[in-house]
């Protein structure tokens, strides 16, 4: 992991740690209750390289981790994600990775992201797959993203 985080640092033109807070909510198949809201809350790494211009955006990709709280009642999360992003003042990210289902049981499985972004607010839509359960059962759940993101 080291060395891929080196190798992309060296590649790129910024190295940006920023974070994201969201609050989200949604549906799911499986565990507890089929309505969702949760607090979305990570840190996140942008390596980008510059389009050129004052307004050209960057492109480039991010890493991150998130801890997804369903305030006690519903089921909380924790991801590791990368993905490609292009920031400007308006601008896109989709990433892809791992999400385990900490508590009230365990699960493991995957997570995908997409995002719309505008100065710092963000827009999006998040799925989780969880279908291997250590406990509990299997889930599917897909959420509406609306939060906050700096780089």
């Amino acid at each position: 992991m080291s060395l891929a985080m080196t190798r992309l640092a060296a590649a790129s033109d910024g190295v940006s740690p920023g974070g994201h807070i969201a609050y989200a909510v949604g549906g799911a198949i499986g565990e507890g209750p089929t309505f969702r809201q949760s607090l979305d809350i990570g840190f996140d790494i942008a390596f980008t390289h510059s389009s050129g211009g004052l307004y050209a955006p960057d492109k480039g990709w991010m890493i991150g981790a998130s801890v997804i709280t369903g305030f006690g009642t519903y089921p909380t999360y924790v991801t590791l994600e990368a993905g490609q992003i292009v920031q400007s003042f308006m601008g896109t990210n989709f990433t892809a990775g791992f999400a385990c289902r900490v508590a009230p049981d365990l699960a493991f499985g995957l997570e995908g992201k997409a995002e719309v972004s505008f100065i710092i607010f963000s827009l999006g839509a998040r799925l989780l797959a969880l279908p291997i359960a250590v406990s509990g059962s299997a889930e599917i759940q897909l959420s509406l993203l609306l939060g906050f993101q700096y780089f």
